[in-house]
């Protein structure tokens, strides 16, 4: 059998040409491994094979035959071993003999197979081969690698050209190897900075190592976010837009536009685009590094605004010089904003809005100017207007001639002007400078001459002019209050007037209208209103006033301790006869009497000071015989609490009792007396007199405890009563119970009695001026009169027909004062006698005159006497003249006559 032997490396079998003999054949199973890494096969035939006798010569034996290295690198050497014995050894491919254990060295260029042959003498043979591999040398790799590479990012490779067979060892710096290490490809990370150095040494199989490939990458900054500046509004249609990102050194940019037509710069870090026509243009660049490594996109987008169209500037067409106020406008443009300019005038206010406010200068015209701005910075052409500078019109000379006329006749209107046309109200039109116009207004009339410049400048330059026709004088009202008077006693004429002046005869004089005028004539008399308008034209009004004689015919005395005294009072002598019913009543306290002005009926106030009755009696005067008769329909009404006093207005209609905090009232009726209660009226608190006012327009009444005095007004038609204001307020303590009015109606008096049931104090007497019109009151401040009394219950009177007071003093050493009051000084000064002692001063509580001012009456309180004294005609002195006695406590009296 022939031996095989095996090479290790191509794995090929090694033929052997020996030949074994069966017998004694022993076969080696095992392979062994060289020192070269050869494995060498060896099936060695035994002694003994091939028979024979003694002389038989061995057979050659192989052992082994080994190349020292394989595969080779073509150009290198290797040696062959062969260990034989029994023969000689002979290696093909020209090597020749060999010795056994004697290597040979051999240079193949290719894979080559090598044969040993071993032969005995005999021609006995054995064979072994054995092939040497012979590999091509590696080649110097090229590295492939990028050569710019990202730092940080993974996933760079870098290559060799495979060469088949061998092995790659690579070497990195300035990267982490990822992958590939050992093999043709390598995967790597650069780090931050720096450059990524690649070597790389290619080994073949027969272990040659090529010199070694190199390379290098550039590592390179990772891109950044671009942060892309572009305005944030742009207008419509506009070029030459910029948008732009940090410049990124070594790197490129990508921009991506939508809404906008690049214009330039899409590959660079600026770009220049022309937005579309609305909506937003939207941006987005990219940037990539010199390695190729993108950035993530940084984006803007834009508001897109309409173009701000040229402004058309409306304005004047003419302007008068320096006049402030004019005004120049252009339509408003949506979010824009604006920038007037002006020359030959000042703009004055509205500079930023589409309205300006401007003065022109003096001469020429003025140029105005405005550029609008829209959002985006965008601004139009500018909008311009020239108005021309007018000068302003004037007036020089306007007049009537006569200013005022009658009606039906006329006037002349002149005028002289310039810087304009002139135009006349009230119909007449265009007028020249210089020229007149004839007029005859049937009123008063006011012309107005406008002239107006080419700026329609006029309302420096208007003129009004009134032609008067005064109207008609009117007289709205003339009258006396009261018409009727008592010989001696006086009156108000009061008169309202308008379009004139008035004048009343009598010796009167000049009168202004709403005013009053007190007369006291002796006889009956006519007074006559003239008033007068500007022209002359005049109207009339008369009044006349009745001047009548009193006759006194009877007196009646209100008793404190019972009933009331009648008496018969000669006017004459002013002797008194005891009338025969009298005293009527007696056992009713009564302590006020009055009657109604035409003397029918006599008013009882019930009460003696003290105790309260709360009652009012009404009795029918005997106008032949004085006596009184209870009146048959209602004899006695109720009152409020403490009556105090009665008196019945003017008219004869209404009866008033002033009662403690209130005022009780009545209808009277003339024909049987009847009294119908009215509404009460609240007052201040206390009791005291009342007076009305002879016009029969006011009450007015005192509170004794409440120190007021208080002015109501008198509905003559329902004789309702409506407090005037607030009350006036006397000093405290004044206690207040007598009130009296000037014989004119202008003056009112009230004199304090201090507290009630009191010690006597020193009288005061306060004066008030009566306004006509109003009723209000004006302080004449306090005449202090040093006498000394209290409780006087009804201590004040004025003489009737002349300017004189009388005052009562009640527990005094005196009875009656008198004193004589200037209305124009507002002074009251004592007449001669006061104060008087009828009574040896026992003290009286009332000082009566007849209506006539002819004679005074004087109660005795204490001494139950009435007293009759003469009135001095001129200085209103009173003069005793007789007694007559009463019934227990006389506090009041009044005197009823008839008029003639």
């Amino acid at each position: 059998m022939t031996p095989t032997l095996l090479d290790p490396h191509s794995h090929l079998p090694l033929e052997s040409d020996v030949s074994f003999p069966s017998t004694g054949l022993r076969t080696l199973r095992s392979l062994a491994p060289l020192a070269s890494g050869l494995a060498f096969l060896s099936l060695a035939a035994l002694s003994g094979c091939g028979g024979g006798g003694g002389g038989s010569v061995p057979p050659p034996v192989l052992t082994s035959f080994t190349s020292a290295r394989s595969p080779i690198t073509r150009g290198t050497s290797t040696s062959l071993t062969a260990v034989f014995s029994n023969g000689a050894g002979q290696v093909d491919h020209g090597i020749g003999a060999v010795s056994t254990g004697t290597p040979v060295t051999v240079s193949p260029t290719q894979d080559t197979t090598y044969t040993l042959t071993v032969g005995n003498s005999q021609g006995t043979t054995v064979t072994g081969k054995v092939a040497v591999r012979v590999v091509a040398p590696p080649e110097t790799p090229v590295v492939a690698a990028p050569a710019r590479v990202t730092a940080g990012q993974g996933g760079y490779t870098a290559s060799v050209p495979d060469q088949p067979g061998c092995a790659y060892a690579w070497t990195v710096t300035g990267a982490t190897v990822t992958a590939g290490d050992g093999t043709a490809s390598l995967t790597f990370t650069p780090v931050a900075a720096g450059q990524v150095n690649l070597s790389c040494v290619v080994t073949n199989a027969a272990g040659t190592a090529s010199t070694a490939g190199t390379a290098t990458s550039a590592i390179v900054a990772p891109p950044v976010l671009p942060v892309v500046s572009a305005p944030a509004l742009v207008t419509a249609g506009q070029g030459g837009y910029l948008a732009s990102v940090p410049v990124q050194a070594g790197s490129t940019y990508a921009w991506t536009v939508t809404g906008a037509t690049v214009q330039a710069g899409a590959a660079t870090d600026t770009l220049t685009f022309t937005p579309g026509t609305s909506g937003s243009v939207t941006l987005s660049c990219v940037v990539t590094n010199a390695a190729g490594t993108a950035s993530q996109a940084g984006g803007a987008t834009l508001g897109i605004v309409a173009p701000p169209a040229t402004p058309v500037v409306t304005a004047p067409a003419y302007v008068t010089a320096d006049q402030a106020g004019y005004t120049a406008s252009i339509p408003a443009q949506a979010g824009c904003t604006y920038a007037w300019s002006i020359t030959g005038g000042t703009l004055i206010a509205g500079q930023q809005t589409p309205t300006v406010a401007f003065t022109p200068g003096a001469t020429g015209t003025v140029q105005l100017g405005c550029v609008v701005t829209n959002a985006a910075g965008t601004a139009s052409a500018p909008g311009t207007a020239a108005p021309a500078i007018v000068p302003p019109p004037a007036i020089t000379a306007f007049a009537a001639s006569p200013s005022s006329v009658v009606v039906g006749s006329g006037s002349v209107l002149s005028y002289a002007f310039s810087g304009g046309t002139g135009t006349l109200d009230q119909g007449i039109g265009g007028v020249t400078s210089g020229g007149t116009t004839n007029i005859s207004p049937s009123a008063s009339t006011a012309y107005i001459l406008t002239v107006t410049n080419a700026a329609g400048t006029r309302v420096a330059a208007t003129t009004s002019l009134t032609v008067t026709v005064p109207p008609a004088p009117v007289i709205e009202g003339f009258k006396a209050l009261p018409a009727t008077l008592t010989q001696g006693q006086g009156t108000l004429l009061t008169f309202t007037f308008s379009d004139g002046t008035g004048v009343l005869d009598q010796g009167i004089g000049p009168v202004a209208s709403g005013g009053t005028v007190a007369v006291s004539p002796s006889a009956d008399t006519t007074y006559t209103l003239t008033v007068t308008n500007a022209i002359g034209v005049a109207t009339t009004a008369s009044v006349t006033v009745t001047v009548k004689s009193f006759v006194s015919k009877f007196v009646y005395v209100a008793n404190g301790g019972g009933g009331i005294s009648g008496f018969t009072l000669d006017d004459a002598t002013g002797d008194l006869t005891t009338l025969a019913g009298s005293p009527y009543d007696p056992s009713a306290p009564v302590l006020h009497v009055a009657s109604d002005p035409q003397g029918r009926f006599l008013l009882a106030v019930n009460g003696d000071g003290v105790t309260n009755v709360n009652t009012l009696s009404i009795y029918q005067i005997d106008g032949t015989t004085g006596d009184l008769t209870p009146v048959a329909s209602n004899p006695t009404v109720a009152t409020g609490t403490d009556p105090w006093c009665a008196a019945v207005d003017p008219t004869g209609q209404f009866v008033y009792v002033r009662c403690d905090g209130a005022i009780s009232s009545y209808r009277l009726n003339p024909a049987n007396g009847l009294l119908t209660p009215l509404a009460t009226v609240p007052t201040a608190g206390g009791s005291g007199d009342l007076v009305l006012h002879p016009s029969g327009k006011y009450l007015f009444t005192v509170g004794r405890t409440s120190d007021r005095l208080e002015v109501f007004d008198l509905d003559p038609a329902t004789g309702a009563l409506t407090p005037e204001g607030s009350p006036y307020v006397l000093p405290s303590g004044t206690g207040p119970l007598g009130l009296a009015l000037s014989q004119t109606g202008e003056y009112l008096f009230t004199k304090g009695e201090g507290a009630s049931g009191g010690p006597a104090v020193i009288g005061s007497v306060f004066g008030y001026h009566v306004d006509i019109t109003t009723g209000g009151l004006t302080p004449l401040g306090a005449l202090i009169t040093g006498l000394e009394g209290a409780d006087a219950y009804h201590g004040l009177t004025f003489n009737p027909a002349q300017s004189v007071l009388y005052g009562a003093f009640e527990t005094a050493a005196y009875d009656a004062a008198a004193w004589s009051f200037s209305p124009s000084a507002g002074a009251m000064t004592p007449v001669a006698g006061s104060p008087y002692a009828w009574f040896g001063g026992n003290g009286s509580d009332q000082v009566v005159l007849s209506r006539n001012g002819k004679w005074a009456l004087l109660l005795d309180y204490n001494g139950q006497q009435l007293a009759v004294g003469r009135v001095d005609p001129v200085t209103g002195a009173l003069a005793f003249k007789a007694y007559a006695g009463v019934e227990l406590f006389p506090v009041s009296a009044t005197v009823v006559g008839v008029l003639q």
